[in-house]
Order: structure tokens, then C-alpha cells, then sequence
């Protein structure tokens, strides 16, 4: 949850938004002008207060036609 408030608060000043949480998962409903900051994101949601976690990204118009991003 942590990560959900800090990602939702960078957020506020975009067109995108954190759609929903999933467990350890945060879906986030970003708008095409907003993809420079993928690497930043991910960057933030794995920099935790327990330390720096590998992150799995994966984007798709919908939860049913997502892939894996890497960059």
C-alpha cells in the first residue's frame, strides 16, 4: 500500500491514474503521453523501505492482453 500512495500521488499530476491493486501488483491506467515515465515507475514501485526489489512490468489495452515489457 505504500507504494500504491507514493505511485498515486506522483500520478496526480498527469492524465493517468492507479487503476486498481492486486496483491503485490499495482495496475495503472496510463495514457499515451505518459509512457516516458515507465521507467520511472517502476523504478518507484520497487525502491521499498526493505530495499530495491526486481519489478515485472507488463502493458496491454486490457488485464487479458498483457505482455512483459522490458526496456
Amino acid at each position: 500500500m505504500d507504494r500504491f500512495c507514493k505511485i498515486s500521488n506522483f500520478l496526480r499530476a498527469t492524465r493517468s491514474h492507479v487503476a486498481f491493486v492486486v496483491h503485490d501488483s499495482v495496475v495503472i491506467d496510463l495514457h499515451k503521453d505518459d509512457r516516458r515515465m515507465i521507467p520511472e515507475l517502476v523504478e518507484m514501485f520497487g525502491d521499498t523501505k526493505l530495499g530495491k526489489f526486481k519489478v515485472n512490468c507488463s502493458i496491454g489495452k486490457n488485464l487479458g492482453t498483457m505482455r512483459e515489457f522490458s526496456w
